[in-house]
């Protein structure tokens, strides 16, 4: 984008993500699961909608392992915005919160992406935060 910061990311934006997250309690699963590691395939799709300031809402469909919870709401920050170390593109932190409504996700911490940005759209990758270990990556694209 020509700027690097918040208002380069303005507007809403459709995505797409897919990893793995950690299994969570069988007592806690609609249906027990019969896995042989810790971890389950993760696919989600929603809107977040960002300011100029970057802040953001939004909501996903979350399917864990076959668990699917809909219609999730999120808010969330978009801070350290930078350029490459030879001036090229465009980086920042994505940070975002959910407000989970079934009891298997409920009181997970934040999730932390770190997102390179290009025109109508921006790539993302989690570093941290969520239900952990979660692995996680997408694109998301400018849909106004």
């Amino acid at each position: 984008p020509a700027a690097c910061g918040p208002a380069a990311l303005k507007g809403t934006y459709s995505f797409l993500t897919t990893g793995f997250g950690p299994v969570p309690p069988q007592d806690l699963l609609p249906t027990p699961v019969g896995v042989g590691g810790v971890i389950l395939p993760l696919h989600a799709i929603g809107h977040v909608r960002f300011t100029a300031t970057g802040a953001n809402v939004g909501y996903i469909h979350e399917n864990v392992g076959g668990a699917l919870e809909e219609l999730v709401p999120f808010e969330g920050t978009v801070t350290g915005f930078r350029t490459g170390p030879h001036g090229e593109g465009c980086t920042a932190t994505w940070t975002l919160k959910d407000d989970h409504h079934l009891p298997i996700f409920q009181g997970e911490p934040s999730h932390h992406f770190r997102i390179a940005l290009g025109k109508g759209r921006f790539e993302f990758m989690t570093f941290g935060g969520g239900p952990g270990p979660a692995v996680l990556s997408g694109f998301a694209t400018k849909v106004d």
